[in-house]
């Protein structure tokens, strides 16, 4: 009869789950500490940025003046090498479920929610308040139609 080694109490050996993350284009333009943070979060999980997100925020800096027009090139050279870009395609019944469950978001940010939910990333980093106001409800019935484990709006600062 073979003896069954004993593990003690908290030595197990936990593997965690890595984690998508998705970017919005509020987080895109908010400044030059998000460069860093996406290095981050890329060794511990996949960085998703759609092109929606690049063209909304380059679009938004380029509005504001070259200043930053150049902070905006200078984030982008700074995570390119850390993020996966994904285009902005989603199923239509999708997106008009999150537009009918989430009707205080725009079109655009309906958008965004869709791909990250889409491309099954549990964490949403924005600065947008619209998004920050869905309701736990709301966030748990999205994850249930993108059938992920989880759906977490981050909010930058």
């Amino acid at each position: 009869m073979k003896k069954k080694k004993r593990v003690k109490k908290g030595m197990k050996k936990r593997i965690a789950a890595k984690s998508k993350c998705y970017y919005d284009a509020c987080a895109m333009r908010h400044s030059r500490k998000i460069i860093d943070e996406i290095r981050g979060k890329s060794m511990n999980g996949e960085v998703v940025i759609s092109y929606l997100t690049l063209g909304e925020a380059y679009g938004s800096c380029r509005n504001e003046s070259e200043e930053f027009e150049e902070l905006f090139e200078e984030i982008f050279d700074g995570i390119k090498e850390h993020i996966t870009i994904v285009s902005n395609y989603v199923s239509e019944s999708l997106f008009n479920n999150v537009r009918k469950e989430c009707r205080a978001i725009d079109i655009v940010d309906a958008m965004h929610v869709a791909t990250a939910l889409t491309n099954k990333c549990e964490i949403f980093r924005t600065a947008d308040r619209d998004i920050h106001g869905l309701t736990n409800s709301t966030r748990k019935k999205l994850r249930i139609m993108a059938g992920i484990s989880n759906f977490k709006i981050s909010k930058l600062t």
